[in-house]
């Protein structure tokens, strides 16, 4: 065999042999006997002592790949409930962040140090390049970690026929390590700039970010009381109008019928409309 061959190759003994026979002739189905045959054919374990088997070191690294996978399909309830967990852990950060925020922005003894503070642009590009740098330096570190990792398998792939596979987790340790403070350092050198400037500039046009915020504000409310504000309103005293209306109406109606039933009452307790009424009746009735 040529020494830069690609494939792995050992010499086994003659108890070697046999085991792998014995493995192979159980593992095979019914219907690929003539397969295994082909490869290990009828003869005596000792035939097989002395010739060279290929890719041993993968037949070998399956076993342990297959055991972990069922390990992880076996688990699969945990790690659902883990990312169930998680995710609900999240929703309620997210969810509480703007309250702990606005917290934190009305605390008086913040502003007070704020209006304490001689230089707002120096403390403003402190701040926001603080944060920038967190921030970007985070995500940064993710995405190096990633990058360098994903290469480092790939460089560490290439002597793998040579390391028996060690290579390749120890140049991905290598090249996440590597990707880990690269990304972190370039992610918070670019967040500290961009969120430092940010800042500044902010402090320094303040006041005009201020004026055009309250212009806008107004502007918006101007929209919303002529398209929400003034309709609702008027409905709202059509509506009372009508009713009180309605109710006028009705106290009116009571009132002249108690008038009419009253003088009705009135007019017929007279004794003179007693006796006409009654003539009438003696009349009609003869």
């Amino acid at each position: 065999r040529p020494v830069g061959h690609l494939c792995a190759m050992v010499v086994v003994s003659a108890e070697e042999a046999a085991r792998i026979r014995r493995r192979a002739t159980a593992t095979t189905p019914s219907g690929s006997a003539s397969a295994g045959d082909s490869r290990f054919p009828d003869a005596a374990p000792d035939a097989l002592a002395g010739r060279a088997l290929l890719f041993t070191f993968f037949q070998e690294l399956a076993e342990p790949v297959k055991k972990l996978m069922l390990t992880a399909w076996r688990a699969r309830g945990k790690l659902a409930a883990d990312m169930k967990a998680y995710a609900v852990l999240l929703v309620a950060t997210v969810c509480s962040m703007p309250g702990r925020v606005t917290k934190v922005i009305n605390n008086p003894k913040l502003r007070e140090a704020i209006a304490q503070e001689e230089d707002p642009m120096a403390l403003a590009a402190v701040v926001c390049g603080t944060s920038g740098a967190v921030t970007v330096g985070a995500f940064g570190a993710i995405v190096g970690a990633c990058v360098g990792g994903g290469s480092g398998l790939v460089f560490g792939a290439v002597p793998a026929i040579f390391t028996f596979g060690l290579s390749l987790p120890i140049g991905a340790a290598i090249g996440g390590t590597c990707g880990l403070f690269a990304g972190a350092a370039a992610g918070a050198g670019a967040g500290a700039a961009a969120g430092a400037t940010s800042g500044a500039t902010a402090a320094y046009f303040r006041d005009e970010i201020c004026y055009v915020t309250l212009c806008v504000a107004s502007r918006v409310y101007d929209v919303y009381d002529v398209l929400v504000v003034r309709p609702v309103d008027a409905v709202r005293r059509t509506g009372r109008r009508v009713t009180e209306t309605v109710h006028n109406s009705a106290d009116y109606t009571r009132e002249k019928a108690a008038a009419v039933g009253t003088a009705i009452v009135d007019v017929t307790a007279e004794p003179g409309v007693r006796i006409t009424a009654a003539s009438a009746a003696a009349g009609a009735a003869a």
